[in-house]
This record gives C-alpha cells, structure tokens and sequence, in this order.
C-alpha cells in the first residue's frame, strides 16, 4: 500500500476538435532544427493539421494563421538544409541520403499543393536526386530497403514526377510491411485499379480487428524506417 501525494488531474476542454492539436503540435517544439528529419516531421505534421482545418472547414483563424506561420518557417529550415545535388542528409552539409530526401519531397510537394510558395527549381533537383536514386527491387535487398524505395517512388508520384520500378514492387509486395503496401497502393492507384485493389485487398486482409477498430502489425525492420 501507498499513500498517493503530490498528484493532479488536469482537464483541458475545447470548443472544437481542432483546438485539440495544438498541445501535440506544441510537443514537436523542443526538437532542435538543426536536423533534417526534425524539421521534415515538424513541417510535414503541421500540414497535415492545415489541410483538415481547409478539408473540414473549422473556423480557426488564430490556429490557421499559426500553422502558416510554422509552416513557411519550416520551408525555410529545409531549403537551408538541402544539399546542392538537390537531396538531403541528417544534417546540414552531411551526404544526402535517398530516404530523408523522399520523405522531404513529400513534404515541399505538399506544401506547395496546399498553395505555399516553393521554389520551382528546388523542387525540381529535388525530385532530380530522389529519381536518380532509386534501384531495382531484387532478393539482395532487406524488406526494409524495398519500404524505402516504395516511399521513394510515392514521393515522385505525389510532387508530379514519374514513378519508376513499380512492377518490381508489386511483385515483391509480400515483403512489404503495411506501410509499405499501403503506399505503392496509392501510386498505382492512379494508373492501375487492378493492382491497386489487390493491394487494398491484402491490407484488408491483414488488419488486426478489435471492438474498438482495426490497426496493423509488422514484425520486420520497421524501426529502420520512420512509418
């Protein structure tokens, strides 16, 4: 037994949902910007939290005017970040690396689909890198590896640029991890329905459901990838 001191209960109420994402946009504050993947993550989360407040139309304008705010000012940490061969690396001037370099892509792209000023001939190098990267998937690769490349190609996809090697993926799905197989889904989804339904099909398939919804498993080299 015990005697419980010092404890508190805190209550945080909200006149709407989107005033509830603050406090998780608040905790990815404290990461330095010095590093690439922090200000990819920072930026590509508070987009996300731009483009439900335009999809669902909740009139927040001190939120709205908050996450342009963040959002211009992560664009410009990465630009500064970005390497002249058009990529990114852990840090400022550190190699550029085909992973952090897809997953920034995703995050430019977004930021100019969702109407942001971004640099024509970044975005173009960019891409450039991203292309010149990509290698075909084989056996000699980890599963790990073949989730990277997936990434790789729905980076391309997304910011307009053509996907390459998707039939090596697609034969390889089953090394996929859910991540992985949800994101070729989406890049064939707008050139292949068939495929893409097979896709959906084996997510499907693999969902872990309980009363209270449905989640996915993998038990692969997840950690090596940020899904």
């Amino acid at each position: 037994s015990f005697t419980p001191t010092g404890g508190e209960l805190s209550i945080e109420l909200s006149s709407t949902l989107a005033g509830t994402v603050l406090s998780g946009l608040k905790a990815m504050e404290d990461f330095p910007y010095d590093f690439s993947e922090a200000v990819i993550s920072r930026l590509y989360a508070n987009l996300a939290v731009y483009n439900l407040l335009r999809d669902v139309k909740v009139d927040s304008p001190d939120l709205e005017t908050q996450l342009k705010t963040e959002i211009r000012s992560g664009m410009e940490h990465l630009t500064r970040l970005q390497n002249a061969d058009g990529g990114w690396g852990w840090a400022g001037g550190q190699d550029s690396l085909l992973y952090l370099s897809a997953y920034a892509l995703l995050a430019i792209s977004g930021a100019s689909d969702a109407g942001f000023l971004v640099s024509a001939e970044r975005l173009s190098k960019a891409q450039e890198y991203v292309a010149s990267g990509l290698y075909p998937a084989d056996m000699k690769h980890e599963d790990y590896e073949l989730d990277r490349l997936t990434l790789a190609n729905y980076a391309l996809y997304r910011s307009g640029a053509a996907p390459r090697a998707l039939e090596d993926l697609y034969q390889s799905r089953d090394r996929l991890s859910p991540w992985g197989k949800a994101l070729l889904a989406m890049t064939l989804s707008g050139s292949d329905t068939a495929r893409t339904s097979v896709l959906l099909a084996d997510l499907q398939a693999s969902a872990v459901r309980s009363a209270t919804g449905a989640y996915w498993q993998d038990a692969g080299g997840e950690w090596f990838n940020h899904a």
